[in-house]
Protein backbone atom coordinates (compact mmCIF):
# COMPACT_ATOMS: atom_id res chain seq x y z
CA UNK A 1 0.00 0.00 0.00
CA UNK A 2 3.22 2.66 0.76
CA UNK A 3 3.02 5.02 3.16
CA UNK A 4 1.42 8.03 1.82
CA UNK A 5 -1.64 5.42 0.85
CA UNK A 6 -1.68 3.87 4.73
CA UNK A 7 -1.40 7.32 6.46
CA UNK A 8 -4.40 8.87 4.09
CA UNK A 9 -6.57 5.59 4.92
CA UNK A 10 -5.74 5.96 8.68
CA UNK A 11 -6.70 9.24 8.69
CA UNK A 12 -10.04 8.77 6.79
CA UNK A 13 -11.08 5.98 8.88
CA UNK A 14 -9.78 7.67 12.09
CA UNK A 15 -12.10 10.78 11.05
CA UNK A 16 -15.00 8.38 10.34
CA UNK A 17 -14.68 6.70 13.40
CA UNK A 18 -14.96 9.99 14.93
CA UNK A 19 -18.04 10.86 13.53
CA UNK A 20 -20.76 9.99 15.66
CA UNK A 21 -18.97 12.54 18.37
CA UNK A 22 -19.70 15.09 15.86
CA UNK A 23 -23.35 14.28 15.31
CA UNK A 24 -24.47 12.79 18.51
CA UNK A 25 -22.91 14.46 21.33
CA UNK A 26 -21.56 18.05 22.04
CA UNK A 27 -18.05 17.47 22.15
CA UNK A 28 -16.68 18.59 18.81
CA UNK A 29 -18.79 21.95 17.73
CA UNK A 30 -19.41 21.86 14.27
CA UNK A 31 -21.82 24.71 13.41
CA UNK A 32 -22.82 24.31 9.48
CA UNK A 33 -21.87 20.78 8.82
CA UNK A 34 -21.68 21.55 4.85
CA UNK A 35 -18.70 23.65 6.40
CA UNK A 36 -17.34 21.81 9.26
CA UNK A 37 -17.19 18.60 7.54
CA UNK A 38 -15.12 19.42 4.83
CA UNK A 39 -12.64 21.02 7.78
CA UNK A 40 -12.91 18.14 10.29
CA UNK A 41 -11.89 15.36 7.70
CA UNK A 42 -8.67 17.37 6.36
CA UNK A 43 -8.11 18.43 9.98
CA UNK A 44 -7.57 14.69 10.52
CA UNK A 45 -6.04 13.79 7.90
CA UNK A 46 -3.41 16.29 8.21
CA UNK A 47 -3.10 15.00 11.47
CA UNK A 48 -2.68 11.12 10.51
CA UNK A 49 0.48 12.07 8.50
CA UNK A 50 2.06 14.11 11.10
CA UNK A 51 1.09 11.57 13.57
CA UNK A 52 2.54 8.91 11.56
CA UNK A 53 5.17 10.15 10.29
CA UNK A 54 6.49 10.70 13.62
CA UNK A 55 5.52 7.52 14.71
CA UNK A 56 7.83 6.26 11.96
CA UNK A 57 10.54 9.06 12.78
CA UNK A 58 10.82 8.23 16.08
CA UNK A 59 10.46 4.19 15.98
CA UNK A 60 7.61 5.46 19.04
CA UNK A 61 4.11 5.92 19.72
CA UNK A 62 5.23 8.06 22.53
CA UNK A 63 6.03 11.30 20.38
CA UNK A 64 2.52 10.66 18.27
CA UNK A 65 0.93 10.39 21.63
CA UNK A 66 2.21 13.47 23.67
CA UNK A 67 1.76 15.62 20.37
CA UNK A 68 -1.74 14.32 19.84
CA UNK A 69 -2.36 15.39 23.59
CA UNK A 70 -0.81 18.63 23.15
CA UNK A 71 -3.16 19.30 20.11
CA UNK A 72 -6.06 18.95 22.16
CA UNK A 73 -4.91 21.33 25.06
CA UNK A 74 -3.71 23.96 22.49
CA UNK A 75 -7.32 23.49 20.75
CA UNK A 76 -8.79 24.25 23.85
CA UNK A 77 -6.54 26.52 25.48
CA UNK A 78 -6.75 29.02 22.39
CA UNK A 79 -10.66 28.90 21.98
CA UNK A 80 -10.98 29.22 25.32
CA UNK A 81 -8.90 32.52 25.39
CA UNK A 82 -10.52 33.96 22.29
CA UNK A 83 -13.08 36.90 22.58
CA UNK A 84 -14.69 37.88 19.48
CA UNK A 85 -18.38 38.57 18.25
CA UNK A 86 -18.05 35.67 15.92
CA UNK A 87 -17.44 32.55 18.04
CA UNK A 88 -18.63 30.43 15.28
CA UNK A 89 -16.00 31.77 12.71
CA UNK A 90 -13.26 32.07 15.12
CA UNK A 91 -13.61 29.27 17.68
CA UNK A 92 -14.63 26.69 15.19
CA UNK A 93 -13.99 27.70 11.71
CA UNK A 94 -10.51 28.76 12.16
CA UNK A 95 -8.95 28.13 15.45
CA UNK A 96 -11.20 25.53 16.14
CA UNK A 97 -9.58 21.89 17.05
CA UNK A 98 -10.23 20.71 13.41
CA UNK A 99 -9.60 24.66 12.02
CA UNK A 100 -8.37 26.48 8.77
CA UNK A 101 -5.18 26.96 10.95
CA UNK A 102 -4.97 24.12 13.07
CA UNK A 103 -5.13 21.88 9.56
CA UNK A 104 -2.23 24.23 7.69
CA UNK A 105 -0.37 23.87 10.75
CA UNK A 106 -0.58 20.15 10.82
CA UNK A 107 0.07 19.80 7.16
CA UNK A 108 3.20 22.26 7.31
CA UNK A 109 4.41 19.83 10.41
CA UNK A 110 3.64 16.57 8.42
CA UNK A 111 5.95 17.82 5.87
CA UNK A 112 8.46 18.56 7.82
CA UNK A 113 8.73 15.74 10.11
CA UNK A 114 8.04 13.39 6.75
CA UNK A 115 11.90 15.00 5.89
CA UNK A 116 12.84 13.06 9.14
CA UNK A 117 11.50 9.22 8.23
CA UNK A 118 14.12 7.08 6.63
CA UNK A 119 14.24 6.05 3.13
CA UNK A 120 15.64 2.75 1.82
CA UNK A 121 16.77 3.00 -1.99
CA UNK A 122 15.84 -0.86 -2.42
CA UNK A 123 12.52 0.28 -0.57
CA UNK A 124 11.79 2.72 -3.44
CA UNK A 125 12.55 0.20 -6.39
CA UNK A 126 10.45 -2.38 -5.50
CA UNK A 127 7.10 -0.21 -4.55
CA UNK A 128 7.22 -1.58 -0.88
CA UNK A 129 8.18 -0.09 2.49
CA UNK A 130 10.08 -1.67 5.39
CA UNK A 131 8.95 -0.65 8.76
CA UNK A 132 11.37 1.63 10.65
CA UNK A 133 12.35 -0.24 13.81
CA UNK A 134 11.56 0.71 17.38
CA UNK A 135 14.09 2.46 19.26
CA UNK A 136 15.95 -0.43 20.60
CA UNK A 137 16.52 -2.40 17.44
CA UNK A 138 18.72 1.07 16.17
CA UNK A 139 20.55 1.20 19.02
CA UNK A 140 23.86 -0.42 17.94
CA UNK A 141 26.07 -2.50 20.36
CA UNK A 142 29.54 -2.68 19.76
CA UNK A 143 31.43 -5.41 18.33
CA UNK A 144 34.23 -7.15 20.03
CA UNK A 145 37.62 -7.04 17.62
CA UNK A 146 37.43 -10.92 16.11
CA UNK A 147 41.78 -11.52 17.36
Amino acid sequence: MGRKRALLVSGLVFATWHLPLVFLTSLLPIGNPVISLPLFYAAVVAGSFFYGYLRLASGSLWPASIAHATHNSVSVMITGFTVTSSPLLVNVYSLGEFGIVITAVAAIAAVLVSRLVPRDSEDRKSGAHAPVPDRASRTTVPQADPQ
